[in-house]
């Protein structure tokens, strides 16, 4: 059973956006995977590498995007994503010193931040972008 479960109500009615964290969900969903079946470290590792380079394509497409489009706040919406690569890159780094296991506490962090930024923030500026027609 997957650990986030992807429904209409993380969709912002942007396309590649919507496609985007489809796939960064089920990055984090294969991370719980490999957590759960017991992975060797390497396969583990190789998991976790996949979701921070995808998670930093996702987020740079983004921010051109909102960029582009004139987004308000957009350099407190950078801000967000850079605090979270922040954060996983720790874990990351934690993880391969040995200093940290992948835990489900690990994989509820990601998982609830995921989640509360599609809704929260993401929300927000699909919105903003809807209300002056930027989005179809």
């Amino acid at each position: 059973m997957p650990l986030f479960s992807w429904s209409p109500t993380y969709e912002l009615g942007v396309p590649a956006m919507d496609r985007q964290h489809l796939t960064l969900v089920e990055a984090i969903n294969n991370l719980h995977e490999a957590m759960l079946s017991g992975q060797d470290r390497e396969a583990v590792q190789r998991t976790i590498h996949t979701l921070i380079s995808y998670t930093k394509v996702h987020f740079e497409s983004e921010e051109q995007l909102l960029s582009a489009k004139g987004y308000p706040v957009f350099d407190e919406h950078r801000m967000e994503h850079h605090a979270f690569v922040r954060r996983v890159l720790e874990f990351h780094n934690q993880y391969m010193d040995g200093r940290v296991v992948l835990s489900a506490e690990v994989m509820q962090f990601l998982k609830d931040w995921l989640a509360g930024h599609i809704l929260v923030e993401d929300r927000k500026y699909a919105n903003w972008m809807k209300e002056r027609g930027l989005v179809r």
